[in-house]
């Protein structure tokens, strides 16, 4: 993006003048216009040494509007891919501070492009174009700006999103654990009521078991009556064992003895 300025050689336009004058006039003419040539020669050294200077400044603020340009790419891309808000707001800080300088030195050619006796309408135009580039990158800074405070916005919005989710998460989670621990109490329980349940059935088949074993004892003389109630209270003893009644085994045990 580098510009450069042109200028036409001095002794072109000297051999102009020299032509220009041939024929005016023997050593009087040839005397003066001899001084009018050295006089330009001297302005025309004067101005093409200052445009020299002026178009040197000009295009190294050219080279720093390239940068300008090139940070703003950067911060462009990094918005995109995801950088902290306090990198963003470095980078701005610089870039902006890179286009005030800028803005400086090109103030600083055309207030010396002003106070000289030199008027080139080539290098006006080219500071004004250079500070019409310049405003522009105020404006790009003006964007990536905005640009970033609203990534703070939508990333602290989104910071909350999910702080307020994982405090869900959590309660949720607390939630299921008290679930958790209520349901294994019931089932607890549940065991409990089950195995007291078994024990009475349990103790209910023993003392029906004794029962009928206590009128086989009374009985005397009917045999056949006797059998049967030893049965009877065998499987009841039995069945009081299988539901967790473990005396009832020997009591099984004797009454086979008796029913053999």
């Amino acid at each position: 993006m580098m510009r450069c300025f042109s200028f036409f050689p001095i002794k072109l336009i000297t051999s102009v003048i020299i032509l220009s004058c041939i024929g005016c006039g023997p050593n009087a003419n040839e005397k003066k216009l001899k001084n009018q040539v050295e006089t330009l020669e001297a302005k025309l050294s004067d101005s093409q040494e200052f445009s020299t200077v002026l178009v040197s400044k000009l295009n190294k603020v050219d080279v720093l509007i390239d940068s300008i340009r090139k940070s703003e790419e950067i911060i462009a891309f990094n918005l995109e891919k995801g950088t902290t808000y306090e990198d963003h707001i470095d980078r701005l800080r610089g870039l902006t501070a890179f286009v005030e300088y800028s803005r400086q030195k090109i103030i600083q050619a055309e207030n010396d492009l002003l106070a000289s006796n030199n008027e080139n309408q080539a290098l006006l135009t080219l500071i004004r174009k250079l500070r019409k580039e310049l405003n522009e990158k105020d404006e790009i800074i003006t964007r990536l700006t905005e640009q970033v405070a609203k990534y703070k916005a939508e990333n602290q919005d989104l910071i909350k999103l999910v702080d307020f989710q994982k405090r869900e998460i959590i309660d949720m989670e607390q939630e299921i654990k008290m679930k958790i621990s209520a349901l294994t109490k019931a089932e607890r329980d549940l065991d409990v009521l089950k195995q007291e349940k078994q024990m009475i059935k349990a103790d209910a088949y023993f003392d029906k078991a004794e029962a009928a074993e206590e009128i086989a004892t009374k009985i005397k003389f009917a045999s056949k009556k006797k059998q049967e109630n030893l049965q009877e209270a065998y499987e009841l003893y039995r069945l009081s064992y299988n539901e967790g009644r473990l005396d009832a085994k020997e009591k099984m045990e004797a009454l086979e003895k008796k029913l053999n």
